[in-house]
């Protein structure tokens, strides 16, 4: 995606605008270094869950915005296997919070 970034638009990631969902996944970061066990585990889950949410929004933005076929399949992709953990692991939370 980098690559495509700056070939497509002589951008690199650290160039755009509306990097404070970076920056917010930075600090979630930094509270999982201090996290252990039954804690971690959820937090983890709470957070991963929000991230490939937001990914799955973001490649449902994809069709209808952009002709390029690489992009679309992409997309695709990112919503078929990102819908499927986000589901993992929603399972994994009410069984996890069954002990």
């Amino acid at each position: 995606m980098t690559g495509w970034l700056k070939s497509w638009h002589n951008e690199t990631p650290g160039a755009m605008d509306g990097m404070s969902g970076m920056e917010e996944m930075m600090k979630e970061m930094e509270a999982l270094k201090t996290a252990k066990d039954a804690e971690f585990d959820r937090m983890f889950l709470d957070h991963m869950i929000h991230h490939h949410q937001g990914a799955v929004e973001m490649a449902k933005l994809i069709d209808g915005r952009s002709d390029r076929a690489e992009l679309k399949q992409l997309g695709q992709e990112i919503i078929k296997a990102q819908t499927k953990e986000i589901a993992q692991m929603k399972d994994w939370q009410k069984a996890w919070s069954k002990k």
